[in-house]
C-alpha cells in the first residue's frame, strides 16, 4: 500500500509504502533505493508519511517513531515513552518554528534545537487519532481527527473547535484526505465526500 507520496529537496518523488521508501526517478521513472546510512532502520519499514518542510524532509513510520532526514542524516523524534505514541501520521511546523507531530495518539509539539535537523520535546497537546495536519494561508494548523476539525491560530495561543456541537456538518475525515488549493482554501475528504 502507498501511504505517502512527496517531491523531495532531490526533485525525485518519494514513495512510502506498507514497505518502506522508493525513490521515483522523474526523468527515467525508474524506481530507485534510498541509498544512505539508515542507523533506525526505517528505510524499509511501514512509511505513513513524508513531508518536506524547508530543506528537512520528515518521515513518519507505523510502530517506529517520527525521523528527521536532512543532508543524508537521520535523527529521531524523541516522544517520551510514557504516551506510547510509536506510529506518527504527520508533521506541520508553525510561522514561529514549532514543529507540531500528529500520531494515532494524539497532538504533540517540539521546538528546533541549535543542531540542524534535531528537534526537542515540548508537550503532548491533545488526546485522538490525528489523521492530517496542513497550514492554511495565514499560518494557522489544521487538524482533523475522525469527526473534528481544530484550528490553532497562527500565533498558537487559540484552539478552535468544529463539530456536530457547533453546526459543523462533517466528519468521517480519512487519512491525509486533505489539500490546499492556490487561494489557501482548505479542502477534507470525509466518509460521505
Amino acid at each position: 500500500f502507498v501511504y505517502a507520496i512527496m517531491e523531495g529537496v532531490d526533485e525525485k518523488i518519494w514513495v512510502g509504502t506498507s514497505r518502506g521508501i522508493n525513490i521515483m526517478n522523474q526523468e527515467s521513472l525508474k524506481i530507485e533505493s534510498l541509498a544512505i546510512s539508515d542507523p533506525f532502520e526505517i528505510l524499509n519499514t511501514a512509511i505513513r508519511e513524508l513531508k518536506l518542510i524547508g530543506e528537512e524532509t520528515f518521515i513518519g513510520t507505523w510502530r517506529k517513531g517520527g525521523y528527521i532526514l536532512i543532508d543524508d542524516t537521520f535523527s529521531k523524534l524523541e516522544i517520551p515513552e510514557e504516551y506510547n505514541a510509536v506510529s506518527v501520521t504527520d508533521f506541520e511546523m508553525d510561522k514561529k518554528g514549532k514543529l507540531y507531530v500528529g500520531t494515532e495518539d494524539g497532538l504533540f509539539s517540539f521546538h528546533k534545537t541549535s543542531n540542524a535537523g534535531e528537534y526537542e520535546f515540548e508537550e503532548k497537546i491533545m488526546d485522538g487519532r490525528v489523521l492530517s495536519l496542513d497550514k492554511d494561508a495565514a499560518g494557522s494548523i489544521w487538524m482533523a481527527l475522525e469527526n473534528t476539525l481544530y484550528r490553532f491560530d497562527s500565533d498558537g495561543h487559540n484552539i478552535e473547535q468544529f463539530n456536530s456541537e457547533n453546526g459543523f456538518t462533517g466528519g468521517g475525515f480519512r487519512m491525509h484526505a486533505s489539500y490546499m488549493d492556490k487561494e489557501g482554501m482548505l479542502y477534507y475528504g470525509h466518509n460521505t465526500g
